[in-house]
């Protein structure tokens, strides 16, 4: 397991305390792993006959494994744009490298996207990423739109993009995001029982899972104690 955290707001001492309550255990420096993160990506990915991949193209969050996605996607780009012969290199490279900018400009949007909306200001941390000045040009564009009309599959002009509507769509409603729906009225009426029928549907579903699945922590437990192949 692992715990990670902005060294600008909090120190190694005090990251080691919050692990160790989670643990109820003490836990020392000598205990972990520390792992410093160099957080960002190549604005030119493809120079001549170089073309950076993976970790050495970039890298800006570990939680939602966003890197997985984007070095399948940058490969099958590559793959797919390799031209005939030399003469197209220059062109090619250049199609690649703005492609691939807007991948990762995209997809720091989407993850500011988890933490510009929380309502929690109990941190510096959260106080800073919270501030709408610190959000790019792109986003705050978007979130100002979405704030009196509903996000369309036309917000998203680039084919290439990694997180599209229906991600933004759970992060933002999922994170309690306001739309003003006066305009939208129209499309609700006498569809009180539809949402009624929805809301049971996924009640439903919510009780099958708590009756049947074993929580997170009790199946690591049993994979722990028996193997994977037992439980």
């Amino acid at each position: 397991m692992g715990y990670v955290f902005s060294n600008k707001h909090e120190t190694l001492d005090e990251a080691l305390n919050v692990l160790s309550q989670y643990l109820n255990q003490e836990v020392t420096e000598k205990d972990v792993r520390k792992i410093d993160m160099k957080v960002g990506y190549q604005k030119q990915p493809w120079i001549n006959n170089c073309v950076a991949m993976g970790l050495s193209q970039g890298f800006v969050e570990p939680l939602e494994a966003t890197g997985l996605l984007m070095f399948d996607v940058t490969a099958r780009i590559f793959a797919d744009l390799i031209p005939p012969d030399k003469t197209l290199l220059n062109c090619t490279a250049e199609l690649f490298n703005r492609d691939i900018t807007q991948m990762w400009e995209s997809t720091c949007d989407f993850i500011q996207l988890h933490y510009c909306l929380s309502k929690r200001t109990d941190s510096q941390f959260w106080i800073e990423n919270t501030d709408e000045s610190r959000l790019s040009p792109t986003l705050k564009e978007k979130l100002s739109l979405w704030q009196r009309k509903l996000p369309s599959q036309f917000d998203f002009r680039y084919s290439v993009d990694s997180f599209r509507l229906d991600n933004f769509l759970y992060v933002l409603y999922g994170m309690n995001f306001k739309t003003n729906l006066e305009h939208y009225a129209h499309m609700f009426e006498n569809k009180e029982q539809d949402i009624q029928n929805l809301k049971n549907s996924i009640s439903e579903g919510v009780r099958f899972c708590e009756q049947n699945l074993t929580g997170h922590r009790a199946f690591l437990e049993q994979v722990n104690k028996f193997g994977l192949t037992k439980v």
